[in-house]
């Protein structure tokens, strides 16, 4: 399980550094698990906040 170190509700609000370093680490940890592991099946899934309600303290942790 990969988590971030900051939290927010909307995955797709974040700054674009925040998806460049995801990419690169993603790249990297499944290149080390495809070799280590002979390439096994694995389910990639991106927790997000939904998109028609306000639910931004409920995903982050804090209160409003």
């Amino acid at each position: 399980m990969l988590l971030p170190r900051s939290h927010a509700s909307r995955y797709e609000e974040a700054p674009r550094h925040v998806f460049e370093s995801l990419a690169r680490m993603l790249k990297s940890v499944i290149t080390r698990i495809d070799r280590a592991l002979e390439a096994p099946p694995y389910n990639l899934i991106i927790h997000s906040a939904p998109f028609s309600e306000d639910t931004s303290s409920f995903f982050t942790g804090t209160s409003s």
